[in-house]
C-alpha cells in the first residue's frame, strides 16, 4: 500500500475596503494546475505556526495585506473541507476563514490581477460546484454582515 501524503491549508475569503479580495492565479506559477482561474488568499500551513499566524502569512504574502490580532477575534470558520486527491495518494484538509484585512494590495508573482467583489459578485465567480461557492453560499447571511458593518 502506498503511503498517502496529509496536507493542511489555510484559506481566507478576506474582507478589504467593505468588498471581498478575489485573486487571480498566475499562469505561469500555476501552470501545473488550473492557472488563471479566481481564487482567495491561501496555502499550506507551517505546522511551526498557529492558524492565525499562517492565515497572517499567507495574506501578507499573496496580497501584501495586514490581518492584525484584532481582526483574529471577529473572524469565522467558514468550514473545514475533506478533500481526497486520488492521483497523488494525498488527503487534504482546507480551514477557510472569513476576516477583515488592511493595508495596500501588493500582489506576489502567484497572482497576475485581482478584484474587489461584493456578495453577489462572488456568487458569479465561484458556482455550487467549487468549494468556495458552497461556503459562500452556505454562510451567506454571515458574509453579507460582514460587508455592512
Amino acid at each position: 500500500m502506498n503511503p498517502t501524503t496529509l496536507q493542511v491549508g489555510v484559506k481566507i475569503l478576506a474582507v478589504y475596503n467593505g468588498k471581498f479580495l478575489v485573486l487571480r492565479r498566475s499562469g505561469v506559477a500555476y501552470s501545473h494546475v488550473q492557472g488563471t482561474m479566481w481564487d482567495i488568499p491561501g496555502g499550506r500551513i507551517d505546522p511551526t505556526l498557529s492558524l492565525y499566524d499562517n492565515l497572517q502569512r499567507e495574506i501578507r504574502e499573496e496580497a501584501g495585506l495586514e490581518y492584525s490580532a484584532d481582526h483574529w477575534e471577529t473572524s469565522a470558520l467558514l468550514g473545514a473541507q475533506d478533500i481526497w486527491v486520488e492521483k497523488k495518494k494525498m488527503h487534504v484538509i482546507r480551514l477557510t476563514y472569513a476576516g477583515r484585512v488592511e493595508g495596500t494590495i501588493q500582489l506576489s508573482d502567484e497572482h497576475e490581477e485581482y478584484a474587489l467583489a461584493t456578495f453577489d459578485e462572488l456568487l458569479t465567480m465561484f458556482d455550487e460546484a467549487n468549494l468556495i461557492g458552497q461556503l459562500v453560499r452556505t454562510h451567506a447571511a454571515h458574509l453579507r454582515d460582514m460587508l455592512s458593518a
